[in-house]
């Protein structure tokens, strides 16, 4: 292993996870599953749609609502394999550079923003 290699000797210490009891492919298999957890953003959480079940509008429009959009991973069917930051800029700027995107309707997210 990597890790392992001679010539990180001064740099490395001891192990602290999974730690050195942990040896087996079930004692490992049975670490992950207790500590393994995730630090992207939910995703999917807003079905995207035209029909009546769907949470948002092909516009990214809340539905039953004026002036109201979800603009980020809610909407994303499904978690993306590689860096979700990514994904959710090109959903905000394609939003924002939508031609369905009015001075009014820019204004009034902006007035409705948290301010933190």
């Amino acid at each position: 292993m990597v890790g392992h290699h001679a010539a990180l000797d001064e740099w490395r210490d001891a192990e602290i996870l999974p730690g050195a009891p942990v040896q087996s492919d079930h004692e490992l298999d049975a670490f992950i599953a207790r500590a393994a957890s995730t630090h992207h953003h939910p995703a999917g959480t807003c079905r995207m749609g035209s029909d009546t079940d769907a949470v948002v509008d092909p516009d990214l429009r809340l539905n039953g609502f004026d002036n109201a959009f979800v603009v980020d991973a809610s909407v994303m069917p499904a978690i993306p394999s590689g860096p979700i930051n990514a994904a959710i800029v090109a959903i905000a700027e394609t939003w924002a550079a939508s031609s369905r995107v009015t001075a009014s309707t820019a204004a009034a997210a902006s007035d409705s923003s948290p301010g933190f």
